[in-house]
């Protein structure tokens, strides 16, 4: 795949829902999903994670550290890692939200955290074909852009998100955030 120059894009986010033993979904996820489709992933998420590793229920837990672990080496070995959510499926991941949580995963995986912002701005436009526009803070580009109250190299600190600019205008994520609540997976 490097010498070919075949990018992955990492959605650990998307698989670990599937995961038995991994930490809940966050409440806030289920708040911005259509009231329908939380009810359906809360179930499945509820089934899945508390099953037994070995009943074949899922994905068994030595899988998901395999997939973290090869996305690691991929990246260390000169491959071009994107990161990116694909709220399909069973709907666990969407935009924003799915993302804050595969920036902690792609840290678990092994990743420093200016790796993993490198991993979900830069490289993500590259695979793109847009780097020339955005994905890097330069003169010229157009600022896309969140801005965040905390450390980042502290699992959570990444949700603080206070404002969010896009094409260079400024949102206020709280608002955002409130205008998609039990919206998510039907629009």
């Amino acid at each position: 795949m490097i010498e070919n120059n075949v990018a992955i894009t990492s959605t650990l986010v998307v698989y670990e829902i599937s995961v038995p033993g991994r930490e809940p979904i966050e409440e806030r996820v289920f708040e911005v999903l259509a009231p329908e489709i939380a009810a359906e992933v809360r179930a499945i998420s509820i089934e899945r994670r508390g099953a037994d590793p070995e009943s074949g229920m899922g994905i068994h837990p030595d899988a998901f550290k395999k997939a973290m672990e090869y996305e690691y080496a991929f990246a260390k070995a000169g491959g071009l890692l994107a990161a990116g959510v694909d709220p399909t499926g069973y709907g666990a991941a969407p935009p924003g939200l799915g993302d804050q949580r595969n920036y902690e995963l792609l840290l678990e995986a092994g990743f420093t955290p200016s790796e993993v912002v490198q991993i979900m701005s830069a490289n993500g436009a590259k695979v793109l074909g847009i780097d020339h526009e955005v994905g890097t803070i330069e003169a010229g580009k157009i600022a896309d852009l969140v801005v965040i109250t905390g450390d980042v190299e502290e699992v959570g600190h990444i949700r603080n998100t206070k404002i969010v600019f896009r094409h260079g205008i400024g949102w206020d994520s709280k608002a955002l955030y409130n205008s998609v609540k039990g919206l998510v997976g039907i629009r």
